[in-house]
C-alpha cells in the first residue's frame, strides 16, 4: 500500500489455523474441529446461533451483516462478517436485550459451527482455549459496541467508504475482489439513508475507485480508496478482522 501505513496480518487458511495460532495445541483444535458441523446459508437466510449447538463460527463462504434488536422494536446493523473470520453466540445463560444479535447472509454463506457443550468440556481441560473463547466473547462484544458508535459519529461520507475499504482491504487478502452488496446494505451498513448512499457510490464510481458488476460492487483502486478514510479510525475497527483473532 502506498498509504500511511496500518497493521494488517493475513486471515488463516481454516478453523484449525486460526486455532493454532491462537496457542492451541493442533491435537486440541483437530479435535474441535471434528465436533464441528456446517451450516449453509442462503441469500437473505438469517443464522441466529444458540451457544448449544453454534458458540464459535468460522465464515467458510460468504458475507454476513450482524443485526441488533434494540428494546422498542429499534434494529441496527452493526457489523460485518467476511469469509475467515469467527463470530459467536450470545454467552451462556446471557439475557442482556442490548446484545440480541443475528446475522444475515448477503450471499450464499457457509459456516463452520463449534458447538458449546465440546467447549465447555475441552475448555475444562485446557487453560488456553477457555481463554480463547473468553477472549473471543469479549472482542465480539466489543466490535458490536464499536461499530454502533463508528456509525453514530463519523461523518456518513467518511462512514460509507469506511465500510467500504474494510471490506476490501480485508478481501483483498483472501482474493474477494468484488462484494455481493446492494446500495440497502450499505446504506444500513453506514447509518444513512439509500439515496445519500447511491450519491457517494456514485462518486466513487466516477472516481474509477470502484464499479458495478453484475449485482456486485468490485474495487478498481484500492489505494485510493484507502487515502479517503482517516487511517487512525481504519487501525481502530481492523484489530476485529486482523489474525491471529
Amino acid at each position: 500500500m502506498k498509504n500511511p501505513s496500518f497493521s494488517w496480518s493475513p486471515p488463516p487458511d481454516s478453523l484449525t489455523d486460526l486455532l493454532i495460532r491462537n496457542g492451541l495445541d493442533s491435537l486440541l483444535a483437530s479435535e474441535i474441529l471434528n465436533h464441528s458441523g456446517l451450516i449453509e446459508l442462503r441469500k437473505g437466510d438469517c443464522f441466529l446461533p444458540s451457544f448449544q449447538e453454534a458458540a464459535l463460527n468460522y465464515v467458510e463462504r460468504g458475507v454476513l451483516k450482524e443485526v441488533v434488536d434494540y428494546p422498542a422494536e429499534l434494529s441496527k446493523v452493526t457489523g460485518i462478517w467476511l469469509p475467515k473470520t469467527l463470530l459467536t453466540s450470545h454467552a451462556p445463560n446471557g439475557n442482556n436485550p442490548w446484545l440480541n444479535k443475528s446475522y444475515v447472509a448477503l450471499d450464499s454463506t457457509v459456516i463452520r459451527a463449534v458447538p458449546g457443550n465440546c467447549l465447555h468440556k475441552l475448555a475444562s481441560k485446557s487453560e488456553a482455549l477457555f481463554e480463547f473463547c473468553l477472549r473471543r466473547y469479549e472482542i465480539s462484544n466489543a466490535a458490536t459496541r464499536d461499530w454502533s458508535v463508528m456509525s453514530s459519529l463519523l461523518d456518513k461520507k467518511q462512514h460509507i467508504i469506511m465500510c467500504l475499504v474494510i471490506i476490501f482491504l480485508y478481501g483483498h487478502e483472501i482474493e474477494f475482489r468484488s462484494a455481493p452488496l446492494k446500495y440497502d446494505d450499505i446504506a444500513s451498513f453506514s447509518g444513512v439513508t439509500k439515496q445519500y448512499c447511491i450519491s457517494v457510490i456514485k462518486e466513487l464510481i466516477g472516481q474509477e475507485m470502484i464499479r458495478k458488476r453484475y449485482g456486485t460492487l468490485a474495487i478498481e483502486d484500492l489505494d485510493a480508496l484507502v487515502s479517503l478514510v482517516d487511517i487512525r479510525h481504519l487501525n481502530y475497527y481492523i484489530q476485529y478482522l486482523k489474525c491471529p483473532n
